[in-house]
């Protein structure tokens, strides 16, 4: 059964599933003019969704628009709202199940949407999540502390940790999974995010053939409502009906690509007389 994930008094078709292999559903899901949710954005449903649909966020896995990368050699970088990933399609070659890269698509992986981990961070933070210690969640190593801080978009999660811990029983959660095997060239993966009741681990070894598969589209409206909420908050300076206007005129539909184009218009806006 298809889920809800749009609540009765939100705008309609703001949060759609797609499910199924990724590889199929990518194209459907970028043909219909959605973006995909990522970590930080299931965890910001799971707080605050309405309640009609809040435990259809809850109580599900959802693959993400965050990618894993990983170089061969068990380096991986962790990559927000992934533009690769929008790419993937059913002749996407794919090795393990992980969609093949280039060494230069590897290489232009930087800047502030990347966390770079060499091989040893890798093992630091494999297997690893949250802890309770003296009534505070906390990551168990800083390696784990800064993946989470990067996925989560700089977002306390001490709230968040307490209801997975309340869904799961678990006194650790939230873990983290890496792809630790070897390649011959550079793959990437979708980072999967498991139910509350599951952890709310997040997976980075999944299958973009897997049959059950599952992303949660998000409307261009709600992306930008998201970010006006998140950590990734519109800049103050642009106003909601300017921003819509750009939306519309340059059919910009990519996260990443929006948070660029705001941070150029923050950064430059006084030398074109902005206030």
């Amino acid at each position: 059964m298809t889920l809800q994930l749009t609540g009765r008094d939100e705008p309609k078709g703001s949060f759609k599933e797609f499910s199924g292999r990724p590889t199929k559903q990518m194209p459907w899901l970028m043909k219909a003019g959605y973006g995909l949710t990522s970590v930080a954005g299931v965890i910001g449903r799971r707080e605050s969704a309405p309640a009609d649909v809040i435990d259809e966020w809850r109580r599900n896995y959802f693959f993400t628009g965050d990618g894993a990368a990983y170089d061969g050699r068990k380096n991986a970088k962790i990559v927000l709202d992934a533009t690769l990933l929008r790419e993937i399609n059913s002749n996407t070659r794919l090795d393990n199940y992980a969609m093949v890269l280039s060494n230069n698509q590897w290489d232009e992986l930087h800047g502030d949407d990347v966390l770079y981990l060499n091989a040893d961070k890798v093992e630091q933070a494999h297997e690893k999540g949250f802890v309770n210690r003296n009534g505070v969640w906390q990551p168990e190593n800083t390696v784990v502390g800064d993946v989470w801080t990067h996925l989560s978009r700089g977002k306390d999660l001490q709230d968040y940790a307490e209801m997975v811990h309340g869904a799961s029983g678990n006194d650790r959660v939230m873990w983290l999974w890496f792809d630790r095997n070897t390649y011959s060239s550079p793959v990437m993966r979708s980072l999967v995010v498991d139910s509350i009741d599951d952890n709310s681990d997040v997976l980075g070894y999944s299958y973009l053939r897997y049959s059950i598969g599952r992303f949660a589209g998000v409307a261009p409206e709600a992306q930008v409502a998201a970010k006006n909420q998140g950590p990734y908050r519109t800049p103050a300076s642009v106003p909601r009906s300017e921003l819509e206007v750009v939306l519309d005129e340059f059919k910009m539909k990519d996260p990443a690509e929006l948070r660029r184009a705001l941070r150029l218009y923050d950064a430059t806006k006084d030398l074109v007389g902005g206030k």
